[in-house]
């Protein structure tokens, strides 16, 4: 489609595509803050889970595994930004050629994350009414797992640690109570998440800012565990471990590619960071520094729990658990406070619903923003979001792995390979067409072609990969 140079032909072709113009005041955060929640929603799973799913993979592979996992989420995580990017410079564009009677538009400026577009707003703007809906269906699918798995990986170590704490074992306090402390904690934890989800993500920059810190330091405490029970119970011998089992590649890759995803929430996380120009580097300290330190925990798990063939309610030290922080509770006072890692949840699980609720207003309410609602509105629609993954955390409890697995899988597919490589094929066309070939400072690294088709032929490998260990 060519577009007109008249500005109003400019306005009307772009609100074809769904542009809105307008406008609403967003609060900032520090990059500090955005680093903040960055680093929670990659490492809100991932440390407490990382070394099951390395055990099945092997020594070996594990690692390459998890590497290529950050790298390719990098990818595509940039390809969003630029997208977010030039979804502001376009709109600014159409106003600026309003306003100004010569050509001479400053363009370096357009491309400022001024406005807040949604993931969902901007698929809708590069891949029209029905690419929206589906990216839709599938944040939302996504969104649903991932709030629920925190919600049950936080219930079930704060109801085993407490047990643990007062009894010695990790079920022995619900028999003294009569009931299963689980479902109450849980349903504490999902009061303080609809809580901090009532204001936008700008008002959880100070809460993610704290939680990070002890979110690190119980990484550090993970790590020293790992070794006490390295020299405690010794090591277990690299010929016991497994090196690369091919088969569980797909698997493991879309659990590994889970941990890195958080693409779903970029444009809501970077829009208000500033200084703008340390977007990029944040995003990249962000993903290394997160890949290093799940490394580094499945590596030494693996070394300190590989050789043991008992469950952890048998007895401590024991295999590697499903929740890795339950491999601590045997280890005094560190165990009772590694134990408590997935309750640092309450920083990334509310903006994850943000995230959930401020898409759905925006596809519900015809592109309104969450602040210009009611507040019982924007109330009922927090309680809309959080309320089917409060469901499944009854439901699937006791499958915890899998809900990761299959979460991974489809999200990966979608939210990491499939829509951010289409969203910049799209993007960079569109500023093509409207502005002229221009890098930014939001641009991506990866401007060659090839790095789409590579995103794109990830997931196409991955299932003839499943199809053969079939």
């Amino acid at each position: 489609m060519n577009i007109e140079n008249n500005s109003n032909e400019l306005e009307k072709s772009l609100r074809e595509r769904n542009f809105t113009f307008t406008q609403a005041k967003l609060n900032e955060i520090t990059s500090f803050a955005g680093f903040a929640m960055i680093i929670n929603l990659i490492l809100g799973t991932g440390p407490f889970t990382v070394p099951f799913f390395a055990m099945e993979a092997g020594l070996v592979l594990s690692p390459i595994l998890l590497i290529l996992a950050m790298i390719v989420a990098y990818i595509s995580a940039t390809f969003i930004i630029e997208s977010l990017s030039t979804c502001n410079a376009v709109e600014s564009y159409a106003i600026a050629r309003q306003s100004l009677i010569d050509n001479n538009i400053e363009k370096e400026s357009l491309f400022g994350l001024k406005k807040s577009f949604e993931f969902t707003k901007i698929s809708a703007i590069m891949l029209g009414t029905a690419g929206r809906l589906i990216t839709v269906c599938i944040i939302s699918f996504y969104l649903f797992g991932a709030v629920a798995i925190k919600c049950v990986a936080a219930a079930e170590s704060l109801s085993s640690g407490l047990s643990y704490l007062i009894y010695g074992d990790g079920t022995h306090l619900n028999a003294a109570i009569g009931f299963d402390l689980y479902y109450v904690l849980l349903g504490l934890f999902a009061l303080f998440v609809i809580g901090f989800c009532l204001g936008d993500i700008s008002k959880l920059s100070t809460l993610n800012s704290i939680i990070v810190v002890f979110r690190l330091l119980t990484v550090v405490m993970l790590i020293c565990g790992a070794v006490y029970s390295m020299f405690r119970h010794g090591v277990t011998p690299i010929s016991d471990l497994p090196k690369a089992n091919i088969k569980a590649v797909p698997s493991v890759f879309s659990t590994f590619i889970f941990y890195f995803m958080m693409h779903h929430s970029l444009p809501t996380v970077v829009r208000p960071m500033k200084p703008e120009k340390e977007v990029k580097p944040v995003m990249l300290i962000s993903y290394v520094c997160s890949m290093v330190i799940l490394v580094w925990i499945a590596i030494s798990g693996m070394f300190a729990f590989g050789h043991f063939g008992n469950d952890c309610e048998q007895g401590f030290p024991c295999k590697i658990n499903k929740l890795y922080n339950k491999n601590f509770l045997g280890i005094p006072f560190l165990g009772q406070l590694v134990n408590l890692y997935p309750v640092l949840n309450i920083a990334p699980t509310p903006v994850l619903v943000i995230v959930l609720r401020n898409n759905l207003i925006n596809l519900i309410f015809s592109d309104q923003k969450p602040e210009s609602l009611p507040q019982s509105l924007r109330v009922l629609m927090t309680i809309v979001s959080f309320l089917p993954s409060i469901i499944a955390c009854y439901v699937l409890r006791y499958n915890l792995d899998s809900m990761i697995s299959i979460t991974g899988a489809l999200g990966g597919t979608f939210l990491v390979f499939i829509l951010p490589s289409l969203m910049i094929w799209k993007s960079r066309k569109l500023l093509e067409e409207v502005i002229g070939k221009y890098s930014s400072i939001h641009s991506s690294f990866f401007q060659n072609t090839g790095w789409i088709i590579l995103l794109l032929a990830f997931p196409v490998v991955l299932g003839v990969l499943k199809f053969i260990a079939q």
